[in-house]
């Protein structure tokens, strides 16, 4: 069974994608933000903001998909700073989409 929560509020002219990755985790996981680990355990924040901002001010065709593991959870990013959470360290599997 999954549900389908709702997105992330994110302004994404001035919120960078990592930050929208770990507000996404910490509303699956219903915790803080502040009480997860540092994002950089599982990806350069840096690469990860800049790959995505790079590719939306080029205009570069095709897509670009980034698959990680964070806090537990599965995290895709794919291209138009679309993050979707997966978590996995609990009985139940839920999807969010931010």
């Amino acid at each position: 069974m999954s549900d389908i929560a709702p997105s992330v509020s994110a302004n994404p002219s001035t919120e960078q994608l990592s930050t929208k990755v770990v507000l996404a985790v910490a509303d699956a996981k219903n915790v803080d933000p502040l009480d997860l680990p540092p994002l950089y355990y599982a990806i350069d924040p840096d690469a990860l903001d800049q790959l995505f901002q790079s590719r939306c001010q080029t205009r570069a065709s095709g897509t670009a998909t980034v698959r990680f593991t964070f806090a537990g959870c599965d995290v895709v990013v794919a291209s138009g700073n679309q993050v979707t959470v997966t978590l996995t360290d609990s009985d139940t599997e839920r999807d969010i989409e931010a």
